[in-house]
């Protein structure tokens, strides 16, 4: 099938869950045969350098077609929607250069179909007269109603997320019947979607996996004892959050019972609110780096905290398929279905989170318990191939193949 890609951001992996599902998404079409072109929003043409772009490039056989869309412009355009009624995440990444350019493609370049990635492509991919499938990846109504729960009452956050949440839930109940076909990254995705869309005819879950070959256990790696790591991009709130929330509240804690111990926070982006764990002797942050890998085959505990999140967390999979002992929030076990106990140890608040922490650390037996059962667990449910052979065949059921 000759597919049109349309995505908000350069996929490339393995950098973040958004870029590396894309990614994956790419790279298993093409094997299954599929010719590829990609339209795609970039912040800047720097985003284009030819060594970051040409694994991505190999995979589009009908080319790469970016469309700039600077960080400024996207704030422009949520300001404008304020009185409108489109949700402020869609609204953001409204571009005529982009809609001229997908309706250029399709009327020029023989598709057959169109995937459109993520709810704020959705508008690009409608009308161009080519049967259309959606990766939501995430139900974005139930991720902005966690974060009008968590704001402080009466807060700007909470009136945003408020309004944020009522123009979300109406635009994805629109969506129902206009996509031959629809995925999430969950489960509980999928629920929620089909709730609201009567049904949710050709909605399907199709979870994110691992790629084994990079992410696997290195019995060579020695792990520090008393290390525990958060890994994610801190300039995303429930990332910062997490990780300010175990700085600051569980980090002492664990500190008192096991004097030695400190964290691994690992990711770029952090705002100036993580300053107080950045500065903390305990806390080594190295930023953004290529490979998180070492950092959390090094540790004895890696987190995933997260208390506002939809779909399934690339970090803690990865975490398992890396051997490392997770303690996670309730929300992110609940969402790869992993057992408390069994799996991982699940925690909700910073005294429970510290007390699992301490668990682990004072019981390198039970971390490699957990470890060996959720090794198991992320083998056989979370493979990239399977999810691919998923969306190959609800692509090709566009065409009725």
């Amino acid at each position: 099938m000759k597919l049109l890609v349309l995505c908000p951001i350069l996929p490339h992996a393995p950098v973040d869950g958004d870029r590396m599902r894309a990614w994956h998404w790419l790279r298993l079409l093409k094997a299954r045969g599929h010719q590829l072109g990609l339209a795609c929003f970039v912040r800047s043409r720097a985003e284009l350098d030819p060594k970051r772009t040409a694994a991505l490039r190999g995979l589009l056989s009908e080319g790469l077609h970016p469309v700039v869309l600077p960080g400024w412009r996207i704030k422009a355009n949520a300001a404008r929607a304020f009185f409108g009624r489109e949700p402020f995440n869609v609204a953001a990444y409204s571009s005529p250069a982009m809609r001229r350019l997908a309706q250029g493609l399709a009327a020029s370049r023989g598709f057959e179909a169109v995937l459109a990635y993520r709810l704020r492509m959705a508008p690009y991919a409608l009308g161009l007269g080519l049967p259309a499938a959606l990766d939501y990846c995430d139900a974005m109504s139930a991720y902005a109603l966690q974060r009008y729960e968590q704001a402080s009452p009466g807060s700007l956050a909470q009136a945003y997320w408020g309004v944020e949440q009522g123009r979300l839930m109406g635009y994805e109940a629109s969506l129902a019947g206009r996509f031959g076909a629809s995925f999430t990254n969950g489960e509980g995705d999928r629920r929620y979607l089909a709730s609201l869309q009567a049904g949710g005819p050709g909605l399907s879950s199709l979870p994110n996996g691992v790629d084994f070959d990079y992410h696997h256990p290195d019995e060579a790696q020695p792990r520090d004892p008393l290390a525990v790591c958060f890994v994610g991009q801190l300039g995303y709130a429930p990332n910062w959050q997490a990780a300010l929330e175990f700085g600051q509240a569980s980090l002492p804690r664990v500190r008192r019972a096991l004097p030695g111990a400190h964290l691994f926070l690992v990711g770029g982006g952090a705002p100036k609110a993580l300053a107080p764990v950045l500065e903390d002797r305990a806390v080594l942050a190295p930023g953004f780096v290529p490979d998180v890998r070492p950092w959390v085959q090094r540790s004895a505990v890696a987190l995933c905290t997260v208390r506002t999140a939809t779909g399934i967390q690339n970090k803690l999979l990865e975490a398992m398929a890396l051997g490392t002992p997770v303690v996670a929030s309730p929300l992110a076990a609940r969402a790869v279905g992993a057992e408390d106990g069994r799996h991982l140890l699940a925690a909700d608040g910073p005294q429970a989170v510290a007390e699992a922490v301490i668990r682990l650390l004072k019981d390198p037996g039970l971390g490699r318990s957990l470890a060996a059962e959720a090794l198991g667990f992320v083998r056989q449910g979370y493979d990239w191939d399977k999810s691919g052979a998923l969306l190959d065949a609800g692509l090709r059921s566009l065409k009725g193949v």
